[in-house]
């Protein structure tokens, strides 16, 4: 915001007026937006919301269970975040994308075809 009158300060019966200058939309809940293209040729990139501050891990596994790459762990803000995921290296076939917090678990299928 921009500070148009007033005090950049809290006081009690006072009147400031601000600008916004940016927007930003903040996700509902925990979710794989998307990942695009899919079905994908070796790389595609995920969004994904965070409606708060959160630690996560972002894994692919693929049908049979097993973790075949992680994406992203760690804390990170509230927002929407994309990240790109390379398959070049995994055969093609079906994966899970998996976003996982300490309450919160969501999954997407995606597709690689080579």
């Amino acid at each position: 915001y921009t500070l148009l009158s007033g005090k950049d300060v809290y006081n009690q019966d006072a009147l400031s007026v601000i600008k916004l200058t940016e927007s930003v939309d903040m996700p509902d809940e925990f979710a794989i937006v998307s990942a695009y293209p899919n079905p994908f040729n070796s790389s595609t990139l995920i969004s994904y919301g965070l409606p708060e501050a959160v630690k996560i891990n972002l894994n692919v596994y693929d049908l049979s269970g097993r973790k075949v790459m992680n994406l992203t762990n760690g804390l990170q803000q509230a927002g929407n975040h994309t990240i790109q995921f390379n398959g070049t290296n995994l055969a093609s076939g079906v994966y899970l994308l998996r976003l996982e917090t300490t309450d919160h678990l969501t999954k997407k299928k995606i597709v690689l075809v080579k």
